[in-house]
This record gives structure tokens, sequence and C-alpha cells, in this order.
């Protein structure tokens, strides 16, 4: 997750309430790969909030060093695989 942690959704990107008809309405999110150790749970952690549009205070020690890197604003093939993997979700709903 290059610092996706931060990328700013539109309202659209939330999970729908309710959350899902399959686990009782509970929330999964799987991550793949383990790039850093020290920063992939804040990552994870602010991905949640953001789709959950909560936020839990906990704090990214790492936020204003990866501010600075490039690319994170959500790139046009990002969002079309986005809109992919919802039109395939409302498919199965």
């Amino acid at each position: 997750m290059v610092q996706l942690a931060k990328v700013k959704l539109p309202e659209r990107r939330r999970w729908p309430e309710p959350n899902c008809r399959f686990g009782g309405g509970g929330n999964v999110l799987s991550h793949e790969g383990g790039y850093s150790a020290t920063n992939v749970p804040y990552c994870g952690l602010a991905v949640m909030e953001q789709l959950a549009g909560a936020r839990t205070g906990v704090d990214d020690p790492w936020l204003r060093i990866m501010e600075r890197w490039g690319w994170q604003d959500l790139q046009p093939h990002q969002e079309g695989a986005i809109d992919k993997a919802a039109l395939a979700l409302s498919r199965i709903k």
C-alpha cells in the first residue's frame, strides 16, 4: 500500500450500509504483502478508517514523510479498478 492510507476517497468509495450481507454485516480488509513492518499497520488502519467513515485518533508517525512522496492522489487506473470491482460486487448482491 503505497500510502493508500491517505488517498482521499469520494463518499461513494465508502462501505454501504448495511456493510455486507455476508458474515453478519462485518467488514474484512485483506492486505497482500508486507512491505514495511513499521508502516503497514498505520496504512491498513487508515484505509479501514476511510472506508468506515470513522477516525480512531491513532496518528501515523510516517505520514509527514510519505506525504512528500509523489503519486498520492487516486490515479485513473486505480479508479478504473475500483469501479470494476464495485460493478462486480453489485452483480452479486
